[in-house]
């Protein structure tokens, strides 16, 4: 049983991914403005990753896929906002206009709607040295920088909602709207600014996936943005459990890849995530997201 041993860095590998994509609903979340849009973010940030890094480099494909989402975050808000359209259908549909739209763009960028291989991009895993030899710790340190980076970025963002002023500004925008427009503070500019972090951690964290493998692939993200969507409502909207929710959801894929192996039917094992995301929900451990009376009017602020 070696796929068990090496199921805690593996768990590590996939979840980086979806704990900054929660992180990253967490966010809106707790200013607010739900963001049902974590798929399509994840999606873009993976294809403006592999389209601008191979020509100028990793940091410039992370600010791309940065800059993207803040695009798209804007887009959404101001159908919101401006529009008074309803925020989970604005989301719905933003995913919908980044799926389609990445694979029209993909089709001009590298004239297929398919694979799109760049080793250039692939971000290679740490060499642990001696310690390789260890059961379950070689495979821990053998990460891959990009996922590493997840992580840290991950951290700086739970920080940035517990510890610092803005994290304040953004619950205080879910929760005591009146006292910041006492303090004299815009929420619904807070709100913007909660759904733009929101997108651009989650855009992120789909680049880190074209570096991962070290490729464009159309669908790359396979649910992860709505998985980690369902993660913030399994870790009862607290950063601590949405964290431990998607690493959870994450040994999930890491069994199904190790399982891989064995007779069972590939497709049964290959859905084992999604399913066990839908018993969780259908049995009532995860709240499914519900739109909050001031999700209906934020733009009496603008």
């Amino acid at each position: 049983m070696s796929w068990l041993l090496s199921l805690p860095g593996d768990a590590v590998a996939q979840g980086g991914s979806i704990v900054l994509a929660a992180l990253g609903g967490l966010a809106s979340d707790a200013a607010g403005v739900l963001n049902t849009a974590l798929e399509g973010f994840m999606s873009l940030g993976a294809f403006a990753y592999a389209l601008v890094a191979p020509r100028a480099g990793a940091f410039a494909g992370n600010l791309a896929a940065a800059g993207a989402a803040c695009l798209l975050a804007a887009t959404i808000i101001h159908a919101v906002f401006k529009l008074r359209a309803d925020i989970f259908v604005a989301g719905l549909a933003a995913n919908l206009l980044v799926q389609g739209g990445v694979a029209l763009l993909s089709w001009r960028a590298f004239g297929t709607k398919g694979v799109v291989a760049f080793p250039e991009l692939l971000s290679h895993r740490l060499d642990p040295g001696p310690l390789a030899e260890l059961p379950v710790i070689g495979t821990l340190i053998a990460q891959r920088p990009s996922n590493l980076l997840l992580y840290a970025l991950a951290a700086l963002l739970w920080l940035l909602l517990a510890a610092t002023p803005l994290g304040l500004r953004l619950r205080a925008a879910g929760q005591r709207e009146e006292a910041l427009a006492l303090a004299g503070v815009n929420p619904s500019r807070v709100r913007f600014m909660a759904f733009a972090i929101s997108g651009m951690a989650a855009a992120v964290a789909g680049a880190a996936l074209s570096a991962q493998t070290g490729a464009w692939v159309p669908g790359a993200t396979s649910g992860r943005g709505w998985i980690a969507l369902v993660a913030v409502y399994l870790g009862r909207r607290k950063p601590g459990g949405t964290v431990a929710a998607s690493l959870g959801f994450a040994a999930l894929f890491a069994a199904s890849n190790g399982l891989q192996a064995f007779d069972a039917p590939p497709e049964l094992v290959l859905a084992l995530p999604y399913v066990a995301t839908a018993l969780l929900v259908l049995a009532g451990k995860a709240r499914l997201p519900r739109l909050r009376p001031r999700d209906e009017g934020p733009g009496r602020d603008a």
